[in-house]
């Protein structure tokens, strides 16, 4: 829920610069939102090649208290919003206030029951399989994702 909180605050107040700027300059949602959604897609993709990828073998046991451990992992997921979404508010919020609402609603029912889904798939073993590829592919995923995202804008604004 921290993480879809702290990405939807931010996510606000780009969907209403968004809002601000499609009053202000009327090409913004037709071509510069759409750039912005191809430009953070390339710069997903560019780093996901220069992404070092590292394995730990030998896990260490918590030293800490478990309500510790649970406040760090809340402060830590709070002050790491999802940066691949917030290109989406700014494109919402110049489309106005409802697809603002509409887009923070729908990330974070998606996000929040999203997380709980795969945290009881993952409790229930799903873990046994081998995600590995699809987690060194995550970053060439998100950015094809934005950049199809982005020209597909560029038609329908």
């Amino acid at each position: 829920m921290a993480h879809a909180l702290s990405t939807v605050a931010i996510g606000i107040i780009l969907g209403l610069l968004g809002l601000q700027l499609a009053s202000k300059i009327e090409y913004f949602t037709h071509f510069i939102a759409p750039a912005i959604l191809i430009l953070i897609g390339t710069f997903f993709i560019y780093q996901h090649h220069r992404h070092k990828h590292f394995h730990l073998h030998n896990t260490p046991e918590p030293s800490l208290p478990k309500n510790k451990i649970i406040g760090a992992l809340v402060i830590a997921m709070f002050l790491s919003p999802c940066m691949e979404i917030e290109a989406y508010f700014l494109l919402a919020g110049a489309k106005g206030v409802w697809a603002l609402i509409s887009i923070a609603v729908l990330y974070l029912v998606i996000s929040v029951s999203g997380m709980v889904l795969w945290v009881r798939l993952a409790y229930k073993e799903i873990l046994k399989l081998n995600w590995h590829t699809i987690e060194h592919k995550s970053g060439i995923i998100t950015g094809w994702t934005l950049v199809i995202t982005g020209i597909i804008s560029f038609f329908l604004s």
